[in-house]
């Protein structure tokens, strides 16, 4: 319901010609788009509970909206303008995708291919190199395949009822929540705990929706002219928790490795979970890395964003393009900070 009612407030300010407005007022802000995944179909359940994943209709439509409204350009030549090296132009959007599933090859890469755009994939690395599955899914999978009809949460006493769709998914974005506070080693032993609570000691089937890019997909999507990889660390770990040696590792071997799984240089960094202090922004500067993205609503100003801090802004499945309008005008951002973020 509350997807459906942002869509309705955005498709008012859009039919009210305010979003247009806007983006002739902010043409010199650029926005740096994230997406996760583009699925040919909707998955039920618990197992895409965020919505990371856009249907390759809306994603198609935003894809439409961006040429009729913007240049898109590549990441890295974003930053080289920053650097003031080369000129940018007046209206342009950058497209990014997190982590490196396999659909962004099946499903985003024939629809980039189509409409002529570039877009830069940051690649968890132990995801597609070593098809280790992310915590996140794990997790998703555990709740989605549960026959429990509820639990309760050891450490908060919280009791949660799993006999619906709804229950899982509620339980699965709390404890996802609570997991994300941990530091790696503890959230590890917590998640295999609370795997084993919900499924026994049968390990959770992933679905296809959560299969990772192989070598042979990130060949092909190099060799298209239109893909530039960068990292998202070795384990998608937050780089604000770890020790500093911990998260050089994370930095600089995610970047040797990937460069020798791409068969070329990756030269930009995405923080996981958009976490980063000024430390761990010197981390990637040291690696060799031309930029780094966070996370956030908001646009990147003219002659005031950090090629190391360049902030981006999301989208869901659902998001319309009078969403994405209202998101890339810079409206959204401001609407949702009066809210308190919400």
């Amino acid at each position: 319901m509350r997807r459906t009612l942002k869509n309705i407030l955005y498709d008012a300010f859009h039919a009210s010609g305010l979003t247009g407005l806007l983006l002739r007022k902010n043409r010199r802000h650029v926005p740096v788009l994230l997406y996760h995944g583009v699925a040919d179909r909707r998955w039920p359940g618990v197992l895409d509970c965020e919505r990371k994943h856009v249907r390759a209709e809306d994603f198609e439509r935003h894809l439409v909206f961006l040429k009729e409204n913007f240049q898109v350009v590549r990441l890295t030549d974003y930053a080289e303008a920053l650097c003031g090296r080369q000129p940018l132009p007046k209206a342009c959007a950058v497209i990014t995708f997190d982590d490196g599933y396999a659909d962004n090859h099946s499903v985003a890469l024939p629809l980039l291919r189509k409409h002529g755009l570039p877009a830069t994939v940051f690649l968890a690395a132990d995801f597609v190199v070593k098809g280790a599955p992310l915590w996140v899914d794990r997790l998703a999978a555990a709740f989605s395949a549960t026959e429990l009809g509820d639990w309760t949460d050891p450490a908060a006493g919280t009791r949660f009822p799993l006999g619906t769709d709804a229950g899982r998914t509620t339980c699965c974005l709390w404890v996802k929540s609570r997991l994300k506070l941990l530091p790696d080693a503890a959230r590890a032993e917590l998640l295999e705990r609370i795997c084993l609570a919900l499924r026994g000691p049968a390990e959770p089937t992933l679905p296809s929706l959560f299969s990772p890019l192989t070598r042979e997909q990130v060949r092909e999507m190099a060799g298209s002219g239109l893909i530039d990889f960068g990292s998202h660390g070795l384990s998608h770990a937050i780089l604000t928790a770890l020790p500093a040696a911990d998260a050089r590792r994370e930095i600089a071997g995610s970047k040797k490795v990937l460069e020798e799984f791409c068969g070329g240089p990756v030269l930009s960094f995405a923080y996981p979970n958009g976490d980063y202090d000024p430390g761990v922004a010197r981390l990637v500067q040291e690696a060799g890395y031309a930029c780094a993205v966070t996370g956030g609503l908001s646009l990147n100003e003219p002659d005031q964003t950090d090629r190391f801090a360049i902030r981006r802004v999301a989208f869901a499945e659902g998001d319309s393009v009078a969403v994405m309008a209202a998101t890339v005008c810079g409206l959204r951002g401001r609407m949702i900070a009066l809210a308190g973020g919400r």
